[in-house]
């Protein structure tokens, strides 16, 4: 933002993105791995007097959703771009194999090629599942319903005090429902919070580190493909002028040889142990989201009846959301059957 912008700003607030590394605390045991993409925050100037409501606290939970929110956003754009990579790959495995006379039944290398494709799909595929969910999770079941409360109880307000107490519950359900709540002494349930928090945070992580070295071995693959190419067409044009396509001086394309360094059946186990890990990590987020919300009931605090039942209520709904996104996420009992089927494996002798 320009100066002008601020000063036309200044009494209807503004929104700013800005990249700030302060925001987030860093373990110093541990290397810092973010790219600038991972500390994009929102910023709000608010306006006096909507300070009142809009307090710097608020300011900054709102921050950490969008943090979150774009996060997601940022994964699914990557994965995506990983399947347009992995599409041109595909065609120009067949364009070689074509080009090559490859029989395509007995060739172990283009057979090597197509399942380390096949399993790099797979993988992604599992991980838009679980990324698409999450986001439609936090954007409908939390967001949206909440705000909708919000907007019910503030026109409901008879006073600015009611007001103020309507937009910091909606913030306390935000918290709660993106799983941002720390943990506090005495309190399980919001321990239980920062683990789902913590766990979701390290499958992102997981799914960044996949695609960032997918993109680099793809990228390979692709410029490999593309030298291929311009070898084939400087030997078409060498035989249409009469002279060899490749004249047997150590020009060949080499780069088909492997199949553009996709048919190494070290690539295929790298991608399976992954798919197996990201897999497990999954299922341990579900165990934690089934014991968040069928493990043991929360003990509510002392309060008037009635508060205390409406904050039963909004616990419900709460546990119900969780329960609807666990269901989301293993619509096809596919982890709980994977679950079942390890713990059958490790009792058998």
């Amino acid at each position: 933002d320009n100066d002008d912008d601020d000063d036309d700003n200044e009494d209807s607030g503004s929104y700013k993105f800005r990249s700030d590394r302060d925001c987030f605390t860093i373990n110093e045991n541990e290397d810092d791995k973010r790219t600038g993409w991972d500390v994009v925050t929102l910023a709000y100037d608010v306006p006096t007097p909507l300070t009142v409501i809009v307090h710097p606290q608020a300011v900054e939970i709102y921050g950490r959703v969008f943090s979150l929110l774009f996060s997601l956003k940022r994964v699914e754009y990557v994965i995506n771009s990983t399947w347009r990579q992995s599409a041109a790959l595909h065609h120009a495995l067949i364009k070689s194999a074509q080009y090559n006379g490859f029989d395509l039944a007995d060739n172990e290398g283009y057979a090597l090629a197509t399942i380390f494709l096949r399993n790099i799909s797979m993988i992604r595929q599992t991980m838009l599942h679980f990324v698409g969910k999450l986001q439609s999770y936090f954007m409908f079941e939390i967001l949206e319903g909440g705000w909708k409360r919000l907007v019910r109880q503030i026109k409901a307000a008879a006073t600015l005090g009611q007001v103020i107490e309507a937009h910091d519950l909606y913030l306390q359900d935000v918290l709660r429902g993106c799983l941002f709540q720390e943990p506090t002494e005495g309190n399980d349930s919001d321990h239980t919070e920062s683990q789902l928090a913590m766990q979701i945070r390290e499958l992102l992580d997981m799914v960044k580190t996949f695609c960032s070295k997918q993109e680099a071995l793809f990228n390979d693959a692709l410029n490999a493909a593309e030298r291929a190419g311009e070898k084939r067409k400087e030997a078409e044009r060498r035989m249409n002028e009469g002279g060899w396509g490749f004249d047997g001086g150590g020009e060949s394309l080499e780069e088909e040889d492997n199949f553009f360094g996709l048919a190494e059946d070290t690539l295929l186990q790298d991608v399976m142990a992954y798919s197996t890990e990201f897999n497990e990590r999954v299922e341990e987020f579900l165990s934690a989201l089934h014991n968040k919300t069928d493990g043991i009931g929360v003990q509510m605090p002392k309060m008037n009846a009635t508060r205390r039942h409406q904050e039963a209520t909004d616990h419900d709904a709460f546990e119900n959301s969780l329960r609807f996104l666990t269901f989301q996420l293993d619509y096809s009992n596919y982890y709980s059957r994977n679950k079942s089927e390890s713990a059958m494996s490790s009792r058998l002798p």
